[in-house]
């Protein structure tokens, strides 16, 4: 096994590199106290209502206005279009054509996902959200997808900004090139762009190990919009992280820290997409989405596989909260594809993007949720492995 010196990983932290089969930095920036749990009270069931109590979690929270999209899908009726409106908050649903219902396919207990059927022509399917500017944005979503084309984009997720032309300041995330429909051989890649243009167009960071058709994967993104700065190759304070694991042994990261992403300070983040466009394809391309989650702050609830967020590279789950406060939150228990009975652990990460450390349950059990509280705190981890060299842009290669 190869260890990066410290003097490595910190070259590593700050220029944002892709970390692959390591361990991710949940947040490097602050050593603060983390939030802290100390109880849970309800059953760990899957819709049954928790209460956590604990201290350091914080005044803001993903409930109100901050809660910008939850859906499950598990109200819908299977092979009929999506719900004008989702169980939380808005979408917009593209109709070329429209999203259903199905449950061929579901990600947990719920039994349904929506399903986005692409073909040539007519290759814009799922959804999106529209929002006032936002400075933090957090979003989570199971995908899966399947396809036996011989090219083609899949735009797994963009986040458009408000200064027209390619909806600059902008993120964006997918597979660029779908020539290997599935073999592992597609490229998938996240850049982002501000008002003059693709940043990141000669170093687009690509995905160690792609996400394969017809399996399902987490899809979590981290964002914090910086300052307002004419060059977007500046250092700067925004921060940029996209997570992929399949709940079973894939993990893959992409980080970048200390970035601009907005040049003109009247501009920022006004839509967020879940998995909506397709592009130059041949024959059909199907995707579908499970657990849609958006919201306006960083803070979270999640249950993981480990006793630390960042170790549980295997599982994660994020959770509807009802109730936020400092010391007491509610959430509805969304056990996802964890099974009836699996231990877990419990996380509250703060505005700051800080985790607590895990809090031992057992799903179905009650009052306590069958565990205790660890003494391990989520601390910065060091990689196991240093990361891949980032894959050059292609020349010619069509823009995600």
């Amino acid at each position: 096994m190869t260890s990066l010196s410290r003097r490595e990983l910190l070259k590593a932290t700050a220029a944002g590199l892709l970390v692959g089969g390591g361990i991710p930095l949940i947040n490097p920036r602050r050593a603060e106290a983390a939030p802290s749990i100390s109880g849970t009270s309800g059953t760990w069931t899957h819709g049954g209502n928790v209460t956590i109590s604990g201290s350091g979690f914080g005044a803001t929270g993903p409930v109100g206005g901050n809660l910008l999209l939850w859906d499950d899908f598990s109200d819908g009726v299977d092979g009929q279009v999506l719900n004008v409106s989702p169980q939380v908050g808005s979408w917009t649903l593209d109709n070329r054509p429209s999203p259903v219902y199905d449950n061929a396919q579901s990600h947990g207990p719920g039994g349904l996902s929506s399903l986005g059927i692409n073909v040539a022509g007519n290759h814009w399917s799922n959804f999106y959200v529209t929002f006032a500017q936002q400075t933090k944005l957090y979003q989570a979503f199971w995908f899966r997808w399947n396809y036996d084309g011989t090219s083609g984009q899949m735009k797994l997720s963009q986040i458009h900004g408000n200064d027209g032309g390619d909806f600059a300041p902008g993120i964006m995330t997918g597979a660029l090139d779908l020539t290997g429909h599935g073999t592992g051989s597609e490229w998938w890649a996240s850049y982002r762009s501000t008002e003059g243009g693709i940043c990141d167009i000669a170093s687009r960071v690509s995905y160690i190990a792609n996400p394969g058709k017809n399996t399902w994967y987490l899809f979590e993104r981290i964002l914090e919009q910086s300052t307002a700065n004419a060059d977007c190759a500046a250092t700067g304070n925004g921060r940029l992280e996209h997570i992929m694991t399949d709940g079973v042994s894939y993990w893959s990261q992409y980080l970048k820290t200390n970035i601009v992403t907005r040049e003109n300070s009247a501009n920022g983040w006004i839509e967020a997409s879940f998995s909506h466009g397709m592009t130059n394809i041949q024959n059909t391309l199907n995707n579908w989405v499970a657990d849609a989650y958006l919201s306006a702050t960083l803070a979270r609830v999640l249950i993981g596989n480990n006793a630390t967020l960042g170790s549980s590279t295997v599982h994660r789950e994020i959770q509807r909260c009802t109730a936020w406060a400092d010391g007491s939150i509610t959430i509805v228990v969304n056990r996802g594809s964890f099974g009836a009975n699996d231990a877990a652990y419990l996380f509250v990460v703060d505005e700051s993007n800080v985790a607590s450390s895990g809090f031992a349950i057992t799903f179905g059990a009650g009052a306590a949720g069958g565990g205790s509280r660890p003494a391990v705190s989520d601390r910065p981890l060091v990689p196991d492995r240093p990361p891949a060299s980032d894959r050059p842009s292609v020349p010619g290669r069509p823009t995600l």
